[in-house]
């Protein structure tokens, strides 16, 4: 499960040269898109499939609480509050309440 929180921390970080590429990509259609509308459609790919990884984690597993306490660093609880703070904004609450409870455990590490 290392892997799954890695991949989210890179999903997450990266997600601005996503959104860049997306955007190059579709200013060539004829005629150019709406460049709001496809930041906030990359945005919307870019967290759902990182909470996808997330998702993965259970959190009443032994061993992947583990793997939460040895890679839950800065970097993955800035992660975890961007996650937060987009689906709060989208008002997509049981999301919400799962990235809270793995911000929860990971802050009593």
């Amino acid at each position: 499960f290392p892997v799954t929180i890695g991949r989210f921390k890179k999903m997450i970080f990266n997600h601005n040269i996503f959104s860049k590429q997306m955007i190059a990509f579709f200013n060539t259609s004829d005629p150019p898109l709406d460049v709001n509308d496809i930041e906030k459609a990359s945005n919307l790919m870019v967290y759902e499939r990182a909470f996808e990884q997330l998702a993965k984690l259970n959190l009443t597993d032994p061993s992947h609480i583990y793997s939460l306490r040895l890679y839950s660093d800065e970097t993955f609880k800035m992660a975890l509050d961007s996650t937060l703070n987009f689906f709060l904004n989208l008002e997509e609450y049981e999301k919400c309440a799962f990235v809270k409870k793995v911000q929860d455990l990971t802050n009593t590490f």
